[in-house]
């Protein structure tokens, strides 16, 4: 298992990458922004030279189960951890308490591949990826 990305919410995309990670000091590769009808949101993933990754999550509507409550713009959404079989980890973290909130679903942003979200009352939101083949 290794961290995949970091999920932030954010008001506007756009805006968001163009001041954080369109600059020399920052450089970052964007993918998307793409619809995600399971999300009701707007999603794009930030590529950095460091090879981390973050997506940016905004809310298509009100009825969006992702809710954004920041007045400064951003707020950190949730962790997402790669794993080479996403239904084994779930339903070993389930044993050892952790909610299970949506999935195995698959991903519009990681080309089909199998997501899943579930809930730590320790850690809050953490989203599981399926290792690309």
């Amino acid at each position: 298992m290794r961290l995949h990305h970091v999920g932030i919410i954010v008001d506007d995309i756009d805006k968001y990458f163009a001041l954080h990670f369109d600059n020399e000091l920052a450089a970052g590769q964007l993918t998307g922004p793409v619809y995600d009808p399971l999300q009701d949101s707007y999603l794009a993933l930030v590529e950095m030279e460091s090879g981390s990754a973050i997506e940016l999550i905004t809310p298509a509507s009100d009825n969006s189960p992702v809710k954004f409550s920041s007045k400064n713009g951003a707020e950190i959404h949730h962790l997402c951890y790669e794993v080479s079989q996403l239904g084994q980890t779930m339903e070993r973290l389930r044993t050892r308490g952790m909610l299970p909130v949506s999935g195995p679903d698959p991903a519009v942003l990681f080309d089909g591949r199998e997501v899943g979200f579930m809930f730590s009352r320790s850690g809050g939101l953490v989203e599981f990826v399926e290792e690309a083949e």
